[in-house]
């Protein structure tokens, strides 16, 4: 594939994987503040409520981004392996990398997040 074709659809992937992953980031964090003040608009929401966002919205909003992440770094690593020049290669390579270290830290911070919600919705249930 051409070198020309190559960037443009990394950038492409790039610019839209960018704004997907930060819409389903910040709705994600607005699910967890929910959750954890049990409030949304000034309403008091149950504890079986936010137990039903935890599960239903919230894991989906903060963990679908990780598979989004992994799935779309290696499209571009098939993309950058088809490009003619080796340093488009290498910079593809480095998108990826830098995509797949993306998609750990989110995790290992989703993974934060779970713990710290499941022991808030634990406390308030005692009560």
């Amino acid at each position: 594939m051409p070198n020309e074709a190559v960037i443009i659809s990394m950038l492409a992937l790039l610019l839209i994987t960018t704004s997907i992953f930060s819409w389903l980031v910040k709705l994600a964090n607005e699910q967890r503040e929910r959750i954890v003040t049990g409030a949304h608009q000034g309403v008091q929401l149950s504890n079986k409520h936010r137990w039903v966002i935890f599960s239903n919205d919230w894991l989906g909003c903060k963990f679908f981004p990780v598979g989004v992440l992994l799935a779309v770094a290696y499209g571009l690593l098939l993309i950058g392996q088809s490009a003619d020049d080796a340093d488009v290669r290498v910079v593809s390579f480095g998108i990826v990398f830098v995509m797949t270290a993306t998609a750990a830290f989110t995790l290992v911070l989703g993974v934060s997040d779970l713990i710290f919600i499941r022991s808030v919705l634990r406390q308030t249930k005692r009560k």
